[in-house]
């Protein structure tokens, strides 16, 4: 397990899960239309739904960033 990165003194823990409120800042997609895609599952990354939460694992969420990123492609969705 890596450590936890240390800023000033505190321990900041990085989380395995993020909200759905984090994707959506992370990616810049529109916030209804990513909510009826985690509701239809139809994002390009796995969705957790716990109660009425979704989540969405980190290292999920960046294998894709960086396929992304790698391919020079947009992957993005057409969520706005």
């Amino acid at each position: 397990m890596t450590p936890a990165p240390i800023d000033n003194g505190r321990i900041w823990i990085e989380r395995d899960l993020i909200t759905l409120h984090e994707l959506i800042d992370l990616t810049g997609w529109g916030r209804t239309s990513t909510y009826e895609r985690a509701r239809t599952d139809s994002l390009p990354i796995p969705t957790l739904r716990m109660g009425r939460q979704y989540y969405f694992s980190r290292r999920a969420y960046e294998a894709y960033r960086d396929r992304r990123d790698r391919c020079g492609l947009n992957l993005d969705l057409d969520i706005t």
